[in-house]
């Protein structure tokens, strides 16, 4: 699905054990579902999403955002 996302990127930093740590984030002010109201309420909004053609981004515990 298409989405349209408003709002700015924030960047920062703690210190960890491992040294420091940086996050790129994108803080939302406007979320819209883009397509029609008819295609979107087709879908079960609780059914899982499809893996098929998917990527494997290799991502690890160090990936996994603080909040």
């Amino acid at each position: 699905d298409l989405i349209y996302i408003e709002g700015k990127i924030t960047n920062r930093s703690w210190d960890s054990d491992n040294g420091k740590k940086y996050i790129t984030e994108i803080v939302a002010d406007n979320i819209e579902l883009l397509g029609n109201k008819g295609e979107r309420a087709e879908k079960d909004p609780f059914e899982e999403p499809s893996m098929s053609g998917s990527v494997d981004k290799g991502i690890g515990q160090d990936d996994i955002l603080p909040f």
